[in-house]
């Protein structure tokens, strides 16, 4: 990136001065040839003097810092006691488009897949967007824009895109092991790099990238070891404020969903064993020595459910339809289905009075 700003003491048509001199073509020559932007808008002179006002200070800067500087003007209202006015321009050094292609990177890096190209369809695609345009661009930024709009818009006529699917922040992340992580990549780039020219460097280079790729990993396992270790004793904490079981969310989902949260229960070993011995002993007494079961309980019992139940039901309406249990055969189904009071004769065995 390349800001350059001060008083050139030329003059040229391209920043609105009445006519080109010597230096201003000498100045156009030098700005092409580093690939330079101007960034001076108006006619407001930036010079003024005598004999007369001229703009001979100019702003110049790369491409990639088009997009950061903004608010280009020269600041009259201020007064210098000097013959040349202030140039006031704000520049902001936060990537703002990386920032948004990091938030959502399949969103502004589409990719497509190459497979169901069409040929066909993507040359009529490119014949219909470019048909009779003739636009002109005030610097190569733009036109790159136009011309990546175009594309993107042929790539979808003619292609499908990839379907991604953004990988998730684990719970233990933090800035800490952001930093460490990015140094192991830096170490193990220059250990590939010294890998690779490992003929052409010394024993002691080689070594000593070797050496340091492995230091930085063994921080990193460390830093994540102590994050993880961190992130388990604020969990422990939360439940020492809330001992009754507070729902605690689930890792990666929405807040305001109910199957985001779910009870937390920490039971070691020996308590879920103690716990399987007691239900055991229950369940044997019960089956043994314990109070009289119904045949028609089916729920919390081993080996039966609801399609039991379903079952019996079945089989008693088709015996009391049959005058098993001293109901005529006259009587219509849905007239003891529906019948006040005869459900529970056709469940216990006794007459409705029908």
């Amino acid at each position: 990136m390349i800001l350059v700003i001060g008083d050139f003491n030329a003059k040229s048509r391209l920043w609105n001065a009445r006519h080109t001199d010597g230096k201003g073509a000498l100045v156009e020559e030098w700005a092409a040839g580093l690939n330079l932007c101007l960034l001076n808008e108006g006619n407001t002179p930036t010079f003024e003097h005598g004999r007369g006002d001229s703009i001979i200070d100019l702003t110049w800067c790369t491409t990639n810092l088009i997009d950061k500087i903004s608010g280009w003007r020269v600041a009259e209202e201020i007064e210098t006691l000097s013959d040349h006015k202030i140039i006031v321009f704000d520049l902001n050094m936060r990537n703002s488009e990386r920032e948004k292609m990091a938030k959502n990177r399949f969103k502004y890096l589409p990719r497509w897949q190459y497979k169901t190209l069409d040929p066909e369809v993507m040359e009529e695609s490119i014949l219909r967007h470019t048909w009779n345009k003739q636009e002109e661009f005030r610097n190569a930024v733009e036109g790159s824009k136009v011309i990546e709009k175009i594309l993107t818009r042929v790539n979808d006529d003619s292609m499908k895109r990839v379907r991604s699917i953004p990988r998730r922040t684990v719970y233990w992340w933090n800035p800490a092991v952001d930093i460490q992580r990015k140094r192991c990549i830096r170490a193990r780039r220059m250990f590939l790099r010294a890998k690779r020219r490992k003929e052409r460097i010394s024993r002691e280079r080689f070594d000593e990238a070797l050496n340091g790729y492995r230091e930085e990993r063994r921080k990193l396992r460390i830093e994540i070891e102590t994050a993880k270790r961190k992130a388990w004793e604020e969990l422990l904490e939360t439940l020492e404020k809330d001992p009754w079981g507070r729902p605690y969310q689930k890792i990666g989902k929405p807040d305001g969903e109910p199957s985001s949260y779910r009870p937390l229960c920490l039971l070691n070993e020996i308590a879920k064993l103690v716990e399987r011995v007691i239900l055991h002993r229950i369940d044997e007494y019960i089956e043994e020595k314990g109070p009289a079961i119904s045949a028609n309980q089916f729920g919390f019992l081993k080996g039966k459910s609801t399609i039991d139940a379903i079952a019996t039901v079945k089989r008693i309406v088709s015996e009391a339809i049959e005058g098993c249990y001293g109901l005529t055969k006259r009587v219509m189904y849905k007239d003891i289905v529906w019948k006040e009071g005869c459900h529970r004769a056709l469940l216990w065995g006794r007459d409705c009075g029908t």
